[in-house]
């Protein structure tokens, strides 16, 4: 009884966890790009190591949200619920970027 009350719930929330999975997913394709322009524009003097750089944060991002993602499967989380997490974290990532941004043109703006 308790296994079909849990699927019910899972169930009646799926539209949510469809939702959350792809706003992670537009959040993480929608940022990428530029801020892998952008690196390699300010980097032109070195533009190998910027772009080996790159893909270095990518990939500690991607070890540091498997391995947040593990601790809370182990806490009790359910696999549905993995997507809001990127989700926040996706959007935390967006606002740094563009807070980068703005303090970017902020300093173009006063030279």
């Amino acid at each position: 009884m308790r296994k079909l009350h849990r699927k019910r719930r899972i169930r009646g929330n799926l539209n949510v966890k469809r939702s959350n999975l792809l706003v992670s997913s537009i959040l993480g394709f929608a940022y990428s790009t530029p801020l892998q322009a952008r690196v390699l524009a300010a980097a032109a003097k070195a533009p190998n190591l910027a772009a080996s750089l790159v893909s270095t944060a990518f990939n500690v991002g991607i070890a540091v949200g498997a391995a947040f993602g593990a601790w809370l499967l182990s806490s009790g989380a359910s696999y549905a619920d993995i997507p809001a997490v990127g989700v926040v974290f996706s959007l935390l990532a967006a606002g740094t970027a563009a807070l980068s941004w703005r303090l970017e043109r902020r300093t173009l703006r006063s030279v």
